[in-house]
Formats: structure tokens, sequence, C-alpha cells
């Protein structure tokens, strides 16, 4: 996985940051733990009241390298999503390069294909998703074979753009024998 970088900030910005530190940002600028298990890489994002800085986001390059240095296809290439959701402050946003082949988001209340041209997202604001045993969204997608140029994930915050921020909780690929 590449680093995470902004067109805007470049990779370096106190308006995001990529941790696995279990901090996130919300809001006025405050830590909170992250929810769930441990070990999620985070995405974190902030756009203060009343700052004139255009919308934040992220984008996460995936490119899978063998032992011998070198990218390599792969396929059944699924990652999940903890905490994709919607609130009074923020409206969380993703999008993938390549089209999933299929999304499975938890507890419904969502709309999107997670592409570019439809990126996945909330319905409306939520609290507790119903019926969820934790207190947020897990969502997976499955993007089949990636080439070996990879693949990309863009986090945006949505309008209202506040304090906001998703983990990676999980991501698998089937690699070729050789790796």
């Amino acid at each position: 996985m590449a680093q995470s970088e902004n067109a805007q900030f470049g990779t370096a910005s106190s308006f995001y940051n990529f941790s696995q530190s279990a901090r996130t940002w919300i809001g006025n600028d405050q830590l909170s733990t992250v929810p769930g298990p441990a070990g999620p890489l985070i995405l974190n994002q902030r756009r203060p009241a009343g700052s004139t800085a255009l919308p934040v986001f992220q984008r996460i390059s995936f490119e899978i390298i063998n032992a011998a240095g070198v990218a390599v296809d792969v396929t059944n290439f699924r990652i999940t999503l903890d905490d994709i959701n919607k609130s009074n402050d923020h409206d969380d946003v993703i999008a993938f390069l390549d089209a999933p082949a299929t999304v499975v988001a938890s507890y419904g209340n969502a709309s999107g294909t997670g592409t570019i041209g439809d990126p996945f997202r909330r319905v409306n604001t939520n609290g507790v998703p119903a019926g969820s045993p934790t207190t947020f969204y897990r969502d997976t997608f499955d993007l089949g074979a990636v080439p070996a140029t990879g693949t990309r994930l863009d986090y945006v915050g949505g309008d209202p753009f506040g304090w906001q921020y998703v983990t990676i909780s999980a991501l698998s690929f089937t690699a070729p024998g050789a790796c």
C-alpha cells in the first residue's frame, strides 16, 4: 500500500492523516479511540469551522509487490471499511478507481456503487446502525481482479466537511503462487 496523499495538501497536512494509532479526530479537534477491533489503518480528516480550505480528500493507492520487488496482478481483492457514516457535520464518501464487483453494505442505509462516478455513502444521518452488534457500520468492497498497476481508494468528506474518519479494518487478496 502506498502513502496517503491529497491533491491540495500533498502528503503532509494538518487537515488529514493516515495512522494506526487507534486515535481519531472528532468534533472540535478532539481525539477519540477507534471503536472495534485493534489495529485498523485510520484515515482521519478535518475541516475546522470557518475554514476556507477546499474539501479534503485522501487518495490511497494499493499495489501488490512480490518478494522480488515486482508488482503483480491479484484476484479476490477485498477491502473492509468501518464507520462510513453521515452525521450533521460530515458525510463520508468512498470511491474506487476500479468498480467493485460487489459491495456488502452492513445494515443498509447506503447508496452508490463505490465508483468515482457513483460513490458509496450513507443515505441519511445515522447513529448506531439498527440491529448492529457494534457502534459502527462495516462495509466490504470486492474489487475482484486488480492489475499489477494497482488500484486506488478515494475518501472524500462530503458536505459539510467536519471532523471525520473511516478505518481500513481488513484487506485480503489472492496473489500468484510465486509471491
